[in-house]
């Protein structure tokens, strides 16, 4: 059975979400989608920054450390 899981960047972080997944970065609003599914291979990415990616990647680890335990 798969999982899906929304990951905001405040969320990776441990913060809260803003403004529904969308905050102010730069003086502009930003847009972020992650979305993974656990069980399964399938990890559908959607980013603006590589800071984003890093955050998002550094997140998958930690949870699939969780999942193999």
């Amino acid at each position: 059975m798969n999982s899906l899981i929304l990951i905001s960047p405040e969320q990776a972080w441990g913060f809260q979400p803003i403004l529904s997944g969308k905050f102010f970065l730069a003086g502009e609003i930003k847009h972020w989608h992650f979305f993974l599914i656990l069980c399964n291979t399938t990890i559908k990415l959607s980013v603006f920054t590589e800071l984003a990616s890093n955050i998002f990647l550094a997140a998958v680890r930690l949870l699939s450390f969780f999942v193999r335990a």
